[in-house]
């Protein structure tokens, strides 16, 4: 599904050139401002996207990102401590 789905944007879809490299920029900016061996991650939420009206704010978004963001490194801390104590 995804390989048609890719054939088919490749197909119809032009972006145009400016966009594409204000995009990279973007891209490159982020990447710079990681720590060496970092990752970045990118989400979309459902419902933050639509133009008229939002079902979720972006600061509903970013406030849940950061508590999985929290959740996860105390999980990892954690499951740490349990290997080490292993």
């Amino acid at each position: 599904m995804r390989a048609a789905g890719a054939k088919l944007v490749g197909t119809w879809l032009r972006v145009k050139p400016a966009l594409r490299t204000e995009a990279a920029e973007l891209l490159q900016r982020w990447r710079s401002s990681l720590p060496p061996g970092g990752r970045l991650l990118g989400v979309h939420a459902r419902g933050t996207d639509k133009a008229a009206r939002a079902r979720r704010g972006m600061r509903v978004l970013v406030f849940e990102l950061a508590l999985e963001r929290t959740r996860t490194q105390l999980c990892s801390a954690a499951f740490r401590r349990i290997q080490l104590h292993s």
